[in-house]
């Protein structure tokens, strides 16, 4: 049987690294990122390089950060965008397709000679098809996929005329869900999204988790304390073992971030994460635990963590 290969290592660790680079380049902060081994290797940067402001993207997104050593979700054209990160991992060639579904219009957007977003908008049948043929070829093409979404837009966001490219759809969740189900069909072996503020549920499909949203691993807000609830400052990191290339079980380990305390540095250490202990930690699997019943899964809680088994 092939050694047992796992995403994120130790979660005190990560933690502890994450805070000594925090400093640094940015890209911990700008990326989403999944870590392999005993470092960052793939980053998405379905929206870190590509505009929060709705600016467009940066002057160069085929380098936008150095830390990660394969990056997808923007480039230099919409091919690019679109195309999977390819990393060879302890033997196995890791892919990464990254997309968007945000509030952000056509300038944010790459095109066929401009540089931008790989957008998944709501309705469009090409932005849908162009990312799950992208998907089809990293399984041909590699032995692990990963498939990320940035999945942020509301009831409002999605309203006829609206200036998105967005269609309007009668339920936002169950839209999201119909297209991690099709991800995990064209062969994407976890689908992992952010945007929520807070996490929701986990549900396993076809053998293969999905991750509708984790909630937030560092939250560096300008805004007052009291402003967001305490759930905002809760989250697990989710730990996902490979056997061979097969996904077998899933480990949480619960954080909480630090809303802050008013006075000096007050806004170098929000948002800081650190592992939630006792009653906390409990608190927070519990809550994961409910919401992932409402979608048929059975969490088991021991101690300070929770797990999946996934066959």
């Amino acid at each position: 049987m092939a050694a047992p290969r796992r995403f994120i290592t130790d979660p005190q660790q990560e933690l502890q690294r994450m805070m000594r680079n925090r400093n640094g380049d940015g890209c911990m902060a700008l990326g989403k990122v999944v870590g392999v081994g005993a470092a960052w290797t793939v980053l998405s940067l379905g929206l870190a390089c590509g505009g929060e402001t709705g600016a467009g993207p940066g002057p160069e997104p085929e380098v936008p950060c150095t830390r990660a050593t394969a990056a997808a979700g923007t480039g230099e054209n919409l091919a690019q965008a679109a195309a999977a990160g390819v990393r060879d991992v302890a033997g196995r060639r890791v892919a990464l397709i990254a997309n968007a579904t945000v509030r952000l219009g056509p300038e944010a957007a790459a095109g066929d000679a401009k540089p931008g977003v790989n957008f998944v908008r709501l309705g469009n049948d090409r932005d849908w098809a162009r990312n799950l043929a992208s998907i089809r070829k990293a399984r041909d093409t590699t032995d692990i996929v990963l498939a990320y979404q940035h999945f942020q837009v509301e009831e409002d966001d999605i309203v006829p005329g609206n200036r998105f490219g967005h269609d309007q759809v009668e339920d936002l969740e169950e839209w999201q869900r119909s297209w991690a189900h099709a991800v995990i069909e064209a062969g994407a072996d976890l689908y992992m999204a952010h945007g929520s503020r807070e996490f929701k549920g986990v549900e396993i499909y076809n053998g293969r988790p999905i991750f509708y949203g984790l909630g937030n691993f560092i939250f560096h807000s300008g805004q007052p304390i009291g402003r967001y609830s305490h759930e905002v400052w809760e989250s697990v990191i989710a730990t996902v073992t490979f056997v061979g290339d097969e996904p077998v079980s899933v480990e949480f380990v619960p954080i909480v971030l630090d809303e802050g305390t008013p006075g000096e540095n007050f806004l170098q250490r929000r948002g800081v994460p650190e592992l939630a202990e006792g009653e906390l930690a409990a608190a927070v699997l519990s809550r994961l635990a409910a919401l992932s019943a409402e979608l048929g899964t059975n969490f088991r809680i021991d101690g300070e963590k929770g797990s999946l088994q996934l066959h």
